[in-house]
């Protein structure tokens, strides 16, 4: 069987891209890409402003995409006075009291998770320069049971 010089080329060719492909895997998929950040807190009443004599305490990991603005987060919290009666990322330093950045809304019985959108880029310039806190509120204490403050992982 006699093959053409442009055969041999073409079946070379697929069998290389062939190889190629068979060489690739899927390392890719864990690769955090370049414009996420990883955000942590340690919430606990001792952060509180002002502070309060609550035990309970909890957690907030978070991946913001910075293009997008959309936050992906988990928190978690135990020994509450009773059921989180509302949940939030609120903008201000660590030791300041300050206004609502964005709410997490469904079940905030723990652990919850969900995805929000930040409102805008100063919000998220809050997130990532330590100048937001996650606070759990409860019936008993309506300003806040436990507290933590946002930093980058």
């Amino acid at each position: 069987m006699k093959f053409s010089h442009r055969a041999l080329t073409l079946l070379a060719g697929i069998a290389v891209a062939g190889f190629t492909l068979a060489s690739c895997d899927d390392d890719d998929k864990t690769v955090t890409p370049s414009n996420t950040t990883e955000l942590t807190a340690t919430i606990n009443s001792a952060q509180q402003v002002p502070g309060n004599a609550a035990t309970g305490t909890g957690t907030f990991s978070g991946t913001l995409n910075r293009d997008t603005k959309v936050l992906t987060y988990t928190v978690t919290h135990a020994g509450l006075t009773g059921p989180v009666a509302a949940a939030h990322i609120h903008f201000g330093k660590p030791g300041r009291a300050s206004g609502v950045m964005v709410g997490f809304i469904g079940a905030l019985t723990s652990p919850f998770s969900g995805t929000v959108t930040i409102p805008n880029q100063a919000a998220v310039d809050s997130l990532l320069n330590n100048k937001a806190y996650v606070n759990l509120h409860t019936a008993a204490f309506t300003g806040g049971e436990i507290r933590g403050n946002v930093t980058k992982k």
